[in-house]
């Protein structure tokens, strides 16, 4: 989807995956390119989208106070600028300000990253889905190393704090740039 150039997202994406190590970040620095910096007409729809009262909850008061980041209403914004289709791992919750619930309002297409995988890979609902993706994961990971790519997983082994991904999440990576799986909290999303 990297190299085929459908996916898409934004600076502030990139600026917050920075903030941090490892390997999103390793990733999103080898495909800087993915993230644009925002036009006036998605500035705009930022405005737009704070111009809700009840949207400005999603701009947490210790992220700006700490010189924290936010990219949610950037990626929305660089959705709808690009007729895109945000894919996150937020749901839809009753009266949340999530992304989803943003997207609703303003009738952005959106896809939660279960559901992208699901489409994209034909998983049933036989299992959890989280099994379903720690199956997709290892399987591509196996596909890459048999085509002679070299690849790595990542596995959430500790965590602290609110940490947004359990332990044993997994993620691979290949040389091509190619990403399957999560060990982020979603900082990185596919518009």
């Amino acid at each position: 989807m990297v190299i085929a150039g459908q996916i898409t997202s934004t600076r502030e994406v990139f600026n917050e995956l920075n903030d941090g190590a490892g390997a999103d970040t390793d990733w999103a620095n080898a495909n800087a390119k993915l993230f644009a910096t925002p036009d006036a007409k998605e500035g705009a729809f930022v405005a737009k989208i704070y111009g809700v009262a009840h949207f400005q909850a999603n701009i947490e008061r210790q992220k700006i106070i700490r010189g924290g980041r936010n990219a949610d209403a950037f990626v929305i914004a660089r959705a709808f600028s690009v007729s895109g289709t945000v894919v996150t791992k937020e749901k839809l919750k009753p009266n949340a300000v999530k992304i989803p619930n943003i997207c609703e309002y303003f009738g952005i297409p959106y896809l939660d990253l279960e559901d992208s995988w699901k489409r994209k890979t034909g998983l049933s609902n036989r299992h959890s889905s989280m099994e379903n993706l720690d199956i997709l994961v290892l399987r591509q990971l196996r596909d890459w190393r048999l085509a002679g790519k070299k690849a790595l997983l990542a596995t959430v082994v500790r965590t602290w704090g609110s940490s947004p991904r359990p332990v044993g999440s997994i993620m691979a990576l290949c040389e091509t740039g190619q990403v399957v799986g999560s060990v982020s909290g979603g900082a990185l999303r596919m518009i």
